[in-house]
């Protein structure tokens, strides 16, 4: 018989090291020679991969720069960017409001086709910081006219 098979009162079970383990606290067994790898310390798959996850964020992610972020990211992420979004999109209706509109395309959900629309700077984002946030300074467009519009400038 196989020395798996042989059950808990078989000499290569009580070999076993008794571990806690370092994520749930949950006590396990443990073969002496798997002590040398990372998995001896946690009692599961789930445990192990539970642990990496909250080990890479922030200050431990390898990638961390001292909590810098370059402005744009920070400012297209941020509440305001999102508020001036939806209040772009109600003002025009949710509709593309593109001139060179492709005439087999929906300007809007509901007609067909899914739209994805996207609020368009008239300004530059870039060249006028003040402008960032107006709401006169937004339009709305569907994803092939913001493309086409970016590709005229």
């Amino acid at each position: 018989m196989s020395l798996s098979r042989r059950g808990k009162n078989s000499p290569v079970w009580k070999d076993k090291i008794k571990r806690k383990c370092l994520n749930c606290g949950k006590e396990f067994k443990v073969y002496p020679s798997a002590i040398k790898h990372r998995v001896a310390n946690f009692c599961s798959d789930k445990c192990l991969k539970t642990s990496q996850r909250i080990s890479r964020k922030g200050k431990n992610n390898p990638h961390w720069k001292d909590g810098i972020s370059p402005e744009n990211v920070r400012i297209r992420a941020s509440i305001e960017c999102r508020l001036w979004r939806e209040t772009v999109f109600a003002r025009d209706n949710w509709t593309c409001q593109g001139e060179n509109h492709p005439p087999n395309l929906p300007r809007r959900n509901g007609e067909g086709k899914k739209v994805y629309l996207e609020a368009h700077h008239i300004k530059s984002f870039a060249k006028y910081p003040e402008l960032r946030f107006a709401i006169d300074n937004g339009l709305t467009l569907c994803r092939d006219c913001h493309i086409l519009t970016r590709k005229k400038k």
